[in-house]
């Protein structure tokens, strides 16, 4: 393999990892946000839930029945209090025997779910959530655990398979534009590399015209040059008048 090719190959593996390498990191960090993103809405629905359920529990102890308190935004996900089917989010109750109180679709007990289930944390204690990731259908989901002040939990799951198809779609972007970044700086290398080793192959021709011809006058060049390739013309010359 020659010198350019060499200098080629080398700018493209360069480039090529340090598009890899910049492509992993742009990857990892939406996919943090992806699921960070996920987590927030799942909390936020596991907290809605949670509120809707004390004001069903105040509104039975008060005799006064549901008051319409779930408010506009909640509209359509609660009916008397309670969660009803979602088109973003599966939520389900589970009470402190075990129990499904409440659910819009079946989600499965997983040992953080049986665990905030029974921890009973009491009111005004801190907020404690876990989260899984679960399997439903064959369709994957991603699933918050909220524990209930007096025993349960609430869980609330939603489809992930928006997310994968956008981490696999960011793949194939990545893999194309390092594929791309590689075979232009490999290019570019044997642009570079050709004008570098210019110098050097018409030193080599005369080298092999003074080899053919016994001529120790050729005229070599190059010899006006302030580098390593001026300073190798300069000993071929010298070289070649001493044989003269």
């Amino acid at each position: 393999m020659s010198l350019r090719s060499r200098l080629a190959v080398l700018f493209g593996l360069v480039a090529l990892v340090a598009s890899v390498l910049v492509g992993e990191f742009s990857y990892r960090t939406t996919s943090d946000e992806l699921e960070a993103t996920t987590d927030r809405f799942l909390e936020a629905r596991a907290s809605e839930t949670g509120q809707a359920l004390r004001d069903l529990v105040t509104d039975l102890r008060d005799g006064s029945g549901s008051d319409g308190r779930q408010g506009p935004s909640r509209q359509d996900r609660f009916e008397d209090g309670l969660p009803v089917a979602d088109d973003d989010a599966i939520i389900q109750v589970t009470g402190a025997n075990g129990v499904v109180l409440t659910s819009s679709a079946t989600l499965p007990s997983t040992a953080n779910s049986e665990a905030l289930r029974v921890l009973r944390p009491g009111r005004g204690s801190e907020t404690v959530v876990r989260f899984d990731d679960v399997t439903l259908d064959g369709e994957s989901y991603r699933m918050v655990s909220r524990a209930l002040p007096q025993g349960g939990v609430i869980q609330v799951a939603r489809s992930t398979e928006e997310d994968e198809a956008l981490r696999a779609a960011l793949v194939r972007r990545f893999a194309l534009i390092s594929a791309l970044v590689a075979v232009a700086a490999a290019a570019v290398g044997w642009l570079i590399a050709t004008r570098v080793t210019a110098p050097l192959r018409r030193l080599t021709v005369v080298a092999g015209q003074v080899a053919e011809t016994r001529d120790f006058t050729t005229e070599v060049g190059e010899d006006d040059r302030g580098d390593e390739i001026g300073t190798l013309a300069t000993s071929f010359a010298t070289m070649l008048d001493a044989l003269e």
